[in-house]
């Protein structure tokens, strides 16, 4: 049975790589962002004890505590992180970062390059998180 975050972390996903295909780069960016977000915050909340150390309440995740939290769950679930996934892991500060010049600025905008390099940091997490939640 899917959990509703799981599901919208699915369908952000599945949204970031159609909009790449039809080069909506910005749009693109925005979605693998909340595809991870939203992948992180089910699994922090699945998991009584880590959530009840977090002490938060239900809504209060913050994106830009999600990378320390993050640290904290892998340190938690004594995951076993290779090469790769500590780039994609590492990157997730960044990826927060590339969502918000989508949704926000003005000047700059998210490029092809910069979307083909984000989805997969952002697949990478997702896949990670999921697979020491195995």
């Amino acid at each position: 049975m899917t959990n509703i975050l799981e599901k919208k972390s699915n369908e952000n996903l599945k949204i970031a790589k159609s909009a790449i295909n039809k080069s909506m780069f910005n749009v693109a960016m925005s979605r693998m962002y909340y595809a991870v977000f939203e992948i992180l915050k089910y699994y922090f909340r699945i998991d009584e004890s880590f959530f009840k150390s977090l002490n938060i309440k239900e809504d209060g995740f913050t994106h830009h505590k999600m990378p320390k939290w993050l640290n904290q769950y892998l340190n938690y679930k004594k995951a076993k992180i290779n090469t790769n996934d500590y780039i994609n892991i590492s990157k997730l500060a960044s990826l927060r970062t590339k969502r918000e010049i989508a949704d926000y600025s003005f000047r700059t905008e998210i490029d092809k390059q910069t979307t083909d390099e984000y989805i997969v940091y952002a697949e990478g997490i997702i896949n990670f998180i999921k697979k020491i939640n195995e």
